[in-house]
């Protein structure tokens, strides 16, 4: 059996094909803006039925160090009022505030983002 994988990608990184040369074509994308996916009963339904379908045997929801969306939340927050990206932006603030109060540094990118992918 050939390893297939579900893969939750934010449309603006374009991993589809560094996972496909990666992994081989047997994989499934879910893709939507900032990895701003929400599992309501629907959405559930549809990524079990895509499990069992194919017999995806790995789930990761993975973003680009340099996701643009996230990059603009955490800097000049442009896009922040267009529909969905509201509450994305809102958890990254809140994380990017936490981040300032426990890191010497300036936040580290790397830390808020993992923080948002683990919340999925």
């Amino acid at each position: 059996m050939k390893h297939s994988g579900l893969y939750f990608v934010c449309s603006t990184d374009c991993l589809e094909f560094v996972f496909n040369r990666t992994f081989g074509n047997t994989n499934c994308y879910y893709t939507s803006i900032g990895n701003s996916v929400v599992f309501d009963k629907d959405t559930t339904s549809q990524v079990q039925r895509l499990i069992h379908k194919h017999v995806l045997q790995e789930i990761a929801f993975v973003l680009s160090n340099t996701n643009p969306i996230i990059r603009d939340a955490l800097e000049n927050r442009h896009f922040y009022g267009v529909r969905g990206l509201d509450r994305i932006y809102d958890t990254i603030e809140t994380q990017k505030n936490y981040s300032d109060i426990l890191w010497q540094e300036n936040s580290c990118p790397f830390t808020i983002l993992s923080h948002y992918l683990n919340k999925k």
